[in-house]
């Protein structure tokens, strides 16, 4: 469908004008005669770009554009004046203009061409704020998603620049908060690894960092209010095309709750067997001694 042009300007006869140059660029009009048609238009309608004169009769233009932008439906806009301001420019591009253009004797011919740029840029506005916005939600998904499942990542800087990376979940794991920025590798190893298991930990790190050897491991951690939780880390290095290795990317979880299971599990099983156990010597084992007995 074709673009929607809304035009705020009080002078009729302009308008038309304006109109009949968009249109027959193949674009939609509508008009408003003042700031506060415009107001009650945006509130209920929807546009592509509004073409905003900054000399209505009833509003000022920085009010009126404050309270647009207060409405959800608020298009981008380009302004149009009589005045060739250049300070009004700024001030205009600072409120969030797209583009700024005088009412002079070429105006109706630059008009349709600022249009199409001015759509473009707010068509790559948009889709840019589409795009952040659905990092974000991927972002709260994947951090949902980790702590539900008790996993947290990592990415270890081996050749790069730049601090490692650990994602919320394996602070909230080894109940520490970053303190300074994010924890080296071997701040964790030294201040979160049980001791019993620290050089397990420190070796395959070791051997992932210098000769690019993935690690599978089980340990235990011991968490700031001195709990010991287990966990499990898999990682692999990452190499670039001349085969260095650049960083080791990882995940870490807590299995404490799983190992507690499987103890039970465990548990049970020798309470079942000892049962049995009981069962056949007590019932089983008496009647086959009877059954001997009486057989001889």
């Amino acid at each position: 469908p074709a673009a929607t042009i809304l035009i705020v300007d009080d002078d009729a006869g302009l308008v038309r004008l304006i109109e009949k140059a968009l249109r027959r660029e193949g674009f939609e009009t509508a008009k408003a005669a003042s700031g506060l048609h415009a107001l009650v238009w945006v509130d209920q309608n929807r546009a592509d770009l509004m073409l905003l004169d900054l000399k209505l009769q009833d509003i000022e233009a920085r009010e009126l554009i404050h309270r647009l932008q207060q409405l959800p439906g608020m298009p981008p806009f380009v302004v149009i004046t009589g005045q060739g301001d250049e300070r009004v420019a700024v001030d205009m591009m600072k409120r969030g203009a797209l583009d700024y253009l005088v009412k002079d004797a070429q105006f109706l011919e630059l008009l349709p061409e600022v249009v199409r740029r001015a759509l473009a840029e707010a068509d790559k506005d948009r889709r840019l704020i589409a795009a952040e916005g659905a990092l974000r939600r991927s972002e709260r998904n994947l951090a949902k998603a980790q702590e539900i499942a008790h996993l947290g990542s990592y990415e270890l800087c081996v050749a790069d620049a730049g601090p490692d990376q650990w994602s919320a979940e394996i602070y909230r794991i080894i109940g520490r908060a970053p303190s300074g920025g994010p924890m080296p590798a071997e701040e964790f190893i030294r201040a979160a690894v049980h001791p019993a298991d620290r050089q397990a930990v420190a070796d395959a790190y070791e051997r992932a960092r210098t000769k690019g050897v993935p690690y599978n491991v089980e340990f235990r951690v011991v968490r700031a209010d001195g709990a010991t939780r287990y966990v499990h880390t898999m990682g692999e290095a990452v190499q670039d095309v001349a085969g260095v290795i650049r960083r080791i990317v990882g995940t870490l979880q807590d299995v404490t709750d799983r190992k507690r299971l499987e103890k039970e599990i465990l548990d049970i099983s020798d309470r079942e067997q000892r049962r049995i156990g009981q069962d056949l010597h007590d019932g089983l084992g008496q009647h086959l001694a009877g059954i001997e007995l009486m057989s001889e």
